[in-house]
C-alpha cells in the first residue's frame, strides 16, 4: 500500500505449487436445480493457515527477490500467480487479438517507465444469462520494492502485499467450488506496478471497455483504446474490493476504507461478517493510496479491505513469519461471504456508485491530473509514487441530516440519517435514556429494522414503555438482535 508519498503495491497472487488439492468443479450448462441444492447445502469453506502460509513463504522467497515491477522476479511471481487461477478452474479473463489468431490469456501486458509489466486477470462466469455480464471485481497488487541497493538483501512484501495475493488465491479456489450460486462473473485481478502509483489498476481501468468487450466476446482491436462513456453492451463492473495488507490483524478490527463509494454498502457487508465476527472500522474518508482507488475513478463502487500499516512497512523485516495468519483466515471468511452475496444478489439489493455535485468535482479535479501524470509516464520519466488526485476524498463533509426527537415520541433518542445508508436510522443521541444506553442503543448505533420492518421515525415514534419491539441494530459491523 502506498503510504503519502511512499509507493504501495497490492499484493501478488500466489501461486500453485503449494498443495492446493482443490479441483475446479465443472461448470453446469443450464439451470439444473441439483447442483444449486448442494451447493447451498454444502458448508462454507475453512480458510486455514496452514494453506496460507506456503503461499506467503513463496512469494516472499530469495527466488522472486521482492517482487519489483518489470524484474525476473515479478514475472516468476506472475507466472506462479496464473498457473495457482488455472489449477483451481479459474479462466482466463483477457482476449487478445494478434495477427495471426485470437487468444486467451491470463495476461494484460503494460509498459511502465520502459519496463515490461503484466497485470493478470481471471474470471469466474455466473450461470444466470440476465446477470452474468455483470462483473463483481476481487483484487491484489502482486508487485513489491524488489532489492536493496547495492547488497544481497531485499523486500520480502509479505504483509505487503503477500497476505493479499495468498488471501485472494485462497478465495478464487474457493469460488470455484461455489461456481453452481453465482449469478454474475467474478473477475480476479492481481495489479503490477502499484507501488509507482497505482500503475497496473490504472491502466486496467483506462482500458476498461476492451477488456469487457473481450470478456463478452466481441473481439478488441489491435489497439486499446481509453475507456470513456459505458457500453452497457459490453458488460460492467458493478462493484470492487481490494485486499492489501490484510495480514496484521490486530484487536479484531479489519478497517474498511470508501464505504460511502456506493449507497447501502455498509449494511451489506455488515451482515456478511455475522460468521467471521470481525470490528469493521468504517472510515468516511475515501483513501487514494491504494488501488481500489483507480476503480472508484471509473464510477465504481469500490472498498478497500486492511489491517492497516502495523508491522514492518517497506523493510526487510516484512518477513512471513510476522503475519497473523489465524486472523487471515476470519477475514477471508469474511471476503468470501461477501464476494458470493455480491454475485447472488437481486439488482434492487446491489450498492450503486453515490455520483453527486460533490464527488464529481473531486473526481473531475483527479482526471485532470491524471491527464498531466499520464503525459510523463508516455516518455518513460520517473514520477512520483503518490497517486493522482487529494490524498483523501472526505466524505464526512456531506451533509447528514439530524432527526431531532418530536413531541409526543415514546423515547429520549435521537437519530440521523445519511443518503449512503438508505432505510437506517444512525442513533446521534440517546436523550438520557438510561435503558437504551443498557441495551447498547449508543450514539453511532445503526438500526436495521424495527419488528423486522423498515425503520423509520413513525415506526420509532409509536414506541411506548411497556410494549417491547424487537430492533436489528449493527455496530462496528456486528449486527444482532435485541428487545426494547
Amino acid at each position: 500500500m502506498m503510504k503519502k508519498r511512499i509507493r504501495s503495491f497490492v499484493a501478488l497472487g500466489l501461486l500453485s505449487l503449494v498443495g492446493w488439492t482443490l479441483l475446479a468443479t465443472e461448470l453446469r450448462a443450464g439451470n439444473d436445480p441439483a447442483p444449486i441444492a448442494a451447493a447451498e447445502s454444502a458448508p462454507e469453506p475453512f480458510f486455514q493457515a496452514a494453506q496460507l502460509r506456503p503461499l506467503v513463504e513463496l512469494l516472499t522467497s530469495p527466488e522472486l527477490a521482492g517482487r519489483e515491477f518489470g524484474t525476473p522476479g515479478g514475472q516468476k511471481a506472475g507466472d506462479y500467480i496464473a498457473e495457482h487461477l488455472e489449477r483451481v478452474g479459474i479462466e482466463p479473463g483477457v482476449l487478445k487479438k494478434l495477427p495471426e489468431a485470437t487468444v486467451w490469456s491470463f495476461f494484460q501486458p503494460f509498459v511502465d517507465r520502459r519496463r515490461q509489466c503484466r497485470n493478470i486477470i481471471g474470471v469466474l462466469r455466473g450461470n444466470d444469462p440476465a446477470l452474468a455480464n455483470e462483473f463483481v471485481l476481487l483484487c491484489a497488487h502482486y508487485d513489491h520494492v524488489g532489492e536493496i541497493e547495492g547488497t544481497s538483501q531485499y523486500y520480502p512484501g509479505a504483509n505487503d502485499n503477500a497476505s493479499g495475493v495468498a488471501g485472494l488465491l485462497e478465495i478464487a479456489a474457493a469460488l470455484g467450488q461455489r461456481r453452481e450460486l453465482l449469478r454474475r462473473s467474478i473477475l480476479f485481478a492481481f495489479w503490477d506496478a502499484e507501488e509507482q502509483g497505482l500503475d497496473g489498476s490504472r491502466f486496467f481501468g483506462n482500458n476498461l471497455n476492451a477488456l469487457l468487450a473481450g470478456l463478452m466476446g466481441q473481439e478488441p482491436s489491435l489497439e486499446e483504446e481509453p475507456t470513456t462513456e459505458e457500453d452497457s453492451s459490453s458488460g460492467k463492473i458493478v462493484f470492487s474490493l481490494n485486499l492489501d495488507m490484510i495480514g496484521t490483524l490486530t484487536e479484531n478490527q479489519l478497517e474498511v476504507i470508501g464505504y460511502r463509494s456506493g449507497d447501502g454498502v455498509r449494511q451489506l457487508l455488515s451482515r456478511c461478517n455475522t460468521a467471521a465476527g470481525l470490528k469493521l472500522a468504517f472510515d468516511h474518508k475515501m483513501w487514494t493510496n491504494s488501488d481500489h482507488y483507480s476503480i472508484y475513478r471509473k464510477r465504481i463502487p469500490s472498498i478497500l479491505l486492511t489491517t492497516g500499516m502495523i508491522g514492518p512497512y517497506h523493510t526487510p523485516e516484512d518477513t512471513a513469519d510476522c503475519l497473523n495468519y489465524e486472523g487471515m483466515e476470519r477475514i477471508l471468511d469474511f471476503v468470501f461471504r461477501t464476494a458470493k452475496e455480491l454475485a447472488r444478489c437481486d439488482s434492487e439489493a446491489l450498492p450503486q456508485y453515490r455520483l453527486n455535485e460533490w464527488n464529481l468535482g473531486k473526481l473531475n479535479a483527479a482526471d485532470e491530473s491524471e491527464a498531466e501524470k499520464a503525459k510523463v509516464l508516455e516518455q518513460g520519466e520517473s514520477v512520483s509514487g503518490q497517486p493522482a488526485g487529494p490524498d483523501l476524498i472526505d466524505f464526512e463533509t456531506e451533509t447528514i441530516t439530524e432527526l431531532k426527537r418530536e413531541p409526543g415520541s415514546g423515547t429520549g433518542i435521537q437519530f440521523r440519517e445519511d443518503e449512503a445508508e438508505p432505510d437506517v436510522l444512525i442513533i446521534s443521541d440517546t436523550g438520557g435514556d438510561a435503558e437504551a444506553v443498557r441495551r447498547g442503543l449508543l450514539p453511532g448505533v445503526r438500526v436495521y429494522s424495527i419488528d423486522a420492518r423498515k425503520p423509520t421515525r413513525e415506526k420509532w415514534k409509536a414506541i411506548r414503555p411497556g410494549s417491547p419491539v424487537e430492533l436489528e441494530i449493527e455496530s462496528d459491523g456486528k449486527v444482532r438482535k435485541i428487545a426494547y
